[in-house]
């Protein structure tokens, strides 16, 4: 642990937009140079931190009254809740400062490990797993701060600026969404190539079934159905637990167990005051699509008197929200592609093997409907009640809006005035921090 805090702090006299700072060797100091070094670099707890959240902040699994929503003190919770653009000025740490600045020590290992010229398994599994998280941030990044993928033009909208080297001497400029989406797509796929180990030992470091993963998901934002499937597949091959929920000891405050058997890849989004129990209630026609029987109910909600209710059942078994990948989100990938790409039967085989491991009572698989579109709109009801509170959520309302017509508009009301978020509205990619629009020049997201 002392070797990575130093490591980070020599990197940390990186400027994101200044030169190199003179960083001079002494006894006190270690130059990340050796393989030991890199690994220690994306061993950083940091690496598994701090995803932004603010797109779930915005989304609709839950509501806070008018009462509560005034005495919040935190800006950027407060904004983002309703849509307004000044959401990240306050402090210079923030959801684009994190993984920018995990992007930087990660480019830092890649530039490290050309300059080694070291072939053995661990010098290609250390660069696997600088790619897959690269890939990882940029994606996460892309969901909040740049407008969802559409199926055509994508290169006439922003995307992210693209650091692919340790360098500062650059301002940063902004790529288009297209090449944004290539590059996480490039990463994602190298990936593969160097990692190693099929399933990690340790669910904090990424996989082959982790990169799988992580390009199901992309495809599947990306409305690239098949390509969605093949790797959910390639994942599933891999790791395909499930939890059986009705084994779960529901008396405790989160029966969710950190690394349970569902975890391919640990991440954890921003933690927002505003999701605090005393805060947050869960969205009530959310609440009521759980029947009795579901498990859910019991393994995700803690219940107040008056039957509404806050969320608890985050992957990370704390009150922090889990962000990463796990193996219940590859099978509503896998049977959603399925049905959209002809496959109703499997879909409806892959639902159920979920599903079963969920609902209790009179559950059945004749409960799963047969022609496409019903079996669509139903994985997609499961999914909301399956994934809620984990980055996922503004995810598909931008996918689904921009990609299918889904045609949903976002409503909340406070103090008697409702707010509305329709399809498609340019506030669905936050603005970037006026600081680093100063610093860099670079285009600020249209309003």
């Amino acid at each position: 642990m002392k070797r990575i805090i130093i490591l980070l702090c020599v990197l940390s006299l990186v400027s994101c937009d200044k030169e190199f700072l003179d960083v001079r060797r002494d006894s006190s100091t270690v130059v990340p140079a050796s393989l030991a070094d890199f690994r220690a670099i994306l061993d950083n707890p940091n690496m598994n931190e701090l995803a932004p959240s603010i797109g779930d902040v915005a989304a609709d699994d839950y509501v806070v009254d008018s009462k509560i929503w005034n005495a919040i003190s935190e800006v950027s919770s407060k904004n983002a809740y309703i849509w307004l653009d000044d959401v990240l000025n306050v402090y210079e740490s923030n959801e684009w400062s994190y993984p920018y600045k995990d992007i930087m020590y990660i480019n830092t290992v890649l530039e490290g490990l050309d300059k080694l010229d070291d072939e053995s398994l661990e010098a290609k599994d250390i660069r696997g797993t600088a790619l897959f998280l690269r890939a990882f941030k940029y994606f996460h990044l892309a969901q909040v701060f740049c407008l969802p993928w559409q199926k055509k033009g994508n290169d006439g909208y922003f995307g992210l600026p693209l650091r692919l080297g340790a360098e500062t001497e650059y301002r940063s400029v902004r790529s288009n969404l297209e090449q944004t989406y290539d590059q996480i797509l490039k990463d994602a796929n190298r990936s593969i190539e160097y990692l190693q180990f099929g399933k990690s030992e340790f669910r904090t470091r990424p996989s082959k079934a982790a990169a799988h993963a992580l390009l199901a998901r992309v495809y599947l934002t990306m409305g690239h159905y098949d390509l969605a499937l093949q790797h959910a597949d390639k994942c599933l091959d891999i790791q395909s637990d499930l939890l059986d929920f009705g084994q779960l000891n529901m008396s405790k405050t989160n029966p969710m167990e950190r690394f349970n058997n569902e975890v391919i890849f640990h991440h954890r989004l921003t933690t927002k005051s505003i999701w605090a129990s005393s805060r947050q209630r869960v969205d009530q026609k959310l609440l009521a699509s759980y029947a009795q029987d579901d498990r859910r109910r019991q393994a995700y909600f803690k219940f107040f008197e008056d039957n509404t209710a806050y969320f608890v059942g985050s992957y990370d078994g704390t009150s922090t929200q889990f962000a990463g990948l796990a193996t219940n989100e590859i099978y509503f990938i896998k049977a959603e592609c399925e049905a959209r790409v002809g496959g109703i039967q499997d879909s409806r085989n892959t639902l159920w093997k979920i599903l079963s491991t969920r609902i209790g009572g009179e559950f059945n698989p004749s409960d799963i409907p047969v022609d496409r579109v019903s079996l669509i709109d139903f994985t997609l009801r499961e999914r909301r009640k399956e994934l809620l509170f984990r980055g996922l959520r503004w995810m598909d309302i931008r996918r689904l809006n921009a990609l299918e017509n889904y045609g949903y508009t976002i409503k909340k009301t406070l103090d008697g005035h409702i707010y509305e978020l329709p399809p498609n509205d340019k506030r669905y990619a936050f603005l970037i921090p006026d600081r680093v629009i100063l610093q860099s020049g670079m285009q600020q997201n249209i309003r």
